[in-house]
């Protein structure tokens, strides 16, 4: 009876401190490369308002050599959606992030093996009565999968808080050895996502969907691809109509009208689903509204609807001559080509800058895999770059594009920003500068130079290679001739590598990724990512390319940590630094039942594995080890049993699962 008692005390406790206390979790750790192994920090995110910061401390495991409890207490308040950095000093930390952290403490001068605890105590006075609400890495073992020496690891949006149990498929790790030879968090190459938890997971489109496809003058296909199952819904509403919102997508209206609506399950992440819509007037133009919500108990749904035009405008500014031979000569001109399948009527479009340049164009039609030149002096450009043949494609343009740092913004004539660019100053003078061959043409909007730009020898938002500097090699000067488009011939080469095949599948325990290719052109190797979420992407290996061959190639990487459902993709790398990404598949481990039923345990116990003989190890509360064995089932709920009453944590594992969980005897 006594016993019981304190059962059900401690059950009071934990309920009402877990009531009031889990505001607060982990959301990040991150053992940097910077003087001293630096930053050392934590994120901490606030899912609701804090008046009392004091109420919570962290403490660092070191080692795996068991809890110190907390080691240091937080201060101030915090308002819900706040991310709060405790590091172990500022200046690095400042020098990493661009930003400085909200506190610093020695107690997070932690190495990529350290785990890291949470904890609230309602007194705020720490000594004895608090209790541990989240917990990153395990606390008495030895670090295996969750290391993050010389890298990172981030909670999954939706996840958290964990309290005592560190929960691996929670988290997404850099890899060991991520951040080195890095200097900023802005310029890595995996970088920290800093403040990028959400507690709610909306789904995610993936690249280059939702979009038309099988598109004719009356009918169209939607193709919707997002990381999670749920439905995607659409609505089909008049020309430069008002814009539906996304709840109003859903239920098939909008403000103007709905011509055409209605929705397609998701059957799962990364598949494809096809919505089909016919009956359109031939001639007229629609706008389509498309938006996806997932299927959990209470449905997270996209904020905003992806707005699509019906037929698609998809044209690119693929190259432009900004400093011409001479300051502010007629010579300037913009590449603008149409990599749909329909002609796009360009009248009403603009060409515009950050300032207050904009520049509409008059009359003009971009045929689909063809171009125009907007120049300030049709003649000018015709002399110089075509031998003095007039062609109808070259548009007279009334703009001026600074020699130095500046913007070029294509505009539709809903006002809707189509593509943009940022280029600095310091252009070679009478070169051109061109988009690189490898930049997907399904990427259509890239951010101004404020927000986020593109350079020229930079990369997009996307991550994609972007334009080619102006003292590129290959780039074309104003003294060659030139014909076709684009102007320099490369944006329609075929991509280096064509990809055969990209599978994976379980053998042993582990998610073996297998590909093929038919050809590879300046191929220098692939970078086998890998996510748990399906939208954040890692670095686990890397596997060398065959150079230049028309020959079948074959690869394979075995990823020996494959311990839950995961996402996995190729960055393929040319050597001279461009890259594309391959499809995404996805894996889920052999489904297992395993557990320990009930807990707690009183008078009875059964434990469910998926094999009849595994390792069992049994550690007390404070992380000593009481037992260590290989055993069946049977045997493992007999020792269960013996136990003497109190707290454990109870571990099952082989070659193909893992399990672990704190259990209660009484």
């Amino acid at each position: 009876m006594h016993s019981l008692k304190k059962f059900l005390t401690t059950v009071f406790v934990l309920f009402s401190i877990e009531s009031f206390g889990q505001d607060l979790i982990i959301t990040g750790v991150i053992d940097g490369p910077l003087t001293g192994g630096t930053p050392k920090a934590v994120e901490l995110y606030a899912t609701a308002d804090i008046a009392d910061l004091s109420l919570y401390a962290v403490g660092s495991a070191n080692n795996g050599g068991g809890t110190d409890g907390p080691e240091f207490s937080l201060s101030g308040s915090a308002t819900s959606g706040d991310f709060i950095y405790v590091a172990s000093e500022s200046t690095e930390f400042t020098n990493w992030f661009g930003f400085a952290p909200d506190m610093t403490s020695g107690v997070l001068t932690i190495n990529g093996d350290d785990a890291i605890e949470l904890f609230y105590d309602a007194t705020g006075t720490f000594l004895g009565a608090e209790l541990v609400i989240d917990v990153f890495g395990e606390i008495s073992s030895v670090p295996g999968a969750w290391s993050y020496l010389d890298g990172w690891a981030y909670r999954n949006d939706a996840t958290g808080p964990d309290g005592t149990t560190f929960t691996i498929g929670n988290w997404m790790f850099s890899g060991a050895n991520a951040l080195d030879l890095e200097t900023s968090n802005a310029t890595a190459s995996t970088p920290f996502p800093a403040g990028s938890y959400s507690p709610v997971s909306s789904p995610v489109w993936s690249p280059t969907f939702p979009y038309l496809n099988n598109v004719t003058t009356t009918s169209f296909d939607i193709l919707g691809q997002t990381n999670e199952q749920g439905t995607m819904y659409y609505v089909v509403v008049p020309f430069n109509a008002l814009a539906p919102s996304s709840a109003q997508v859903v239920a098939g209206s909008a403000p103007g009208g709905t011509l055409f609506s209605g929705s397609k399950a998701i059957s799962s992440a990364f598949t494809t689903e096809t919505i089909s819509v016919a009956g359109l007037i031939e001639g007229l133009d629609y706008d389509v509204y498309v938006v996806a919500e997932d299927d959990e108990t209470t449905p997270n749904l996209q904020s905003e609807p992806i707005k699509l035009s019906f037929p698609p405008r998809l044209v690119a500014v693929t190259e432009f001559m900004n400093n011409s031979l001479g300051s502010e000569t007629t010579d300037e001109w913009i590449e603008l080509y149409n990599y749909g399948l329909n002609p796009v009527d360009l009248t009403g479009w603009s060409i515009s800058d950050e300032d207050s340049d904009n520049n509409v164009i008059a009359s003009a039609t971009i045929n689909p895999s063809d171009y125009i030149i907007l120049a300030k002096s049709k003649i000018d450009f015709e002399s110089q770059w075509l031998g003095g043949t007039p062609d109808s494609r070259v548009i007279q343009h009334n703009m001026a594009l600074a020699d130095g740092a500046d913007e070029i913004i294509l505009s539709n004539d809903d006002g809707d920003v189509v593509w943009s660019l940022a280029y600095p100053a310091g252009a070679t003078e009478g070169t051109a500068t061109y988009l690189g061959y490898s930049e997907s043409s399904t990427t259509t909007t890239y951010g101004s130079k404020s927000s986020p730009g593109i350079n020229r020898s930079g990369n997009d938002s996307s991550g994609s290679t972007g334009y080619e500097d102006s003292g590129d090699a290959l780039a074309y000067s104003s003294t060659n001739s030139d014909s076709g488009s684009p102007l320099n011939g490369e944006y329609a080469q075929p991509l280096p590598v064509e990809l055969l095949s990209f599978t994976v599948e379980e053998e042993f325990g582990n998610a073996v990724l297998k590909w093929a290719t038919i050809s590879e052109v300046n191929n220098d190797g692939f970078l086998v990512q890998k996510s748990i979420d399906g939208d954040k992407f890692y670095s686990i290996g890397y596997i060398s390319g065959n150079g230049n061959t028309n020959d079948l190639q074959t690869y394979n990487y075995v990823d020996n940590a494959a311990y839950q459902k995961s996402y996995y993709r190729l960055k393929q790398v040319d050597f001279d630094g461009k890259f594309e990404y391959s499809w995404i598949v996805s894996y889920e481990p052999h489904a297992s039942i395993v557990g320990i039923f009930p807990n707690p345990i009183k008078n009875s116990v059964k434990v469910v594995s998926p094999e009849n003989e595994f390792q069992l190890v049994i550690y007390t509360n404070s992380g000593r080890s009481i037992f260590s064995g290989e055993v069946s089932g049977d045997v493992a709920s007999k020792i269960l049993l013996d136990l003497q009453e109190g707290e454990y944590i109870v571990e099952l594992s082989s070659q193909n699962f893992h399990y672990k969980s704190r259990i209660i005897k009484f």
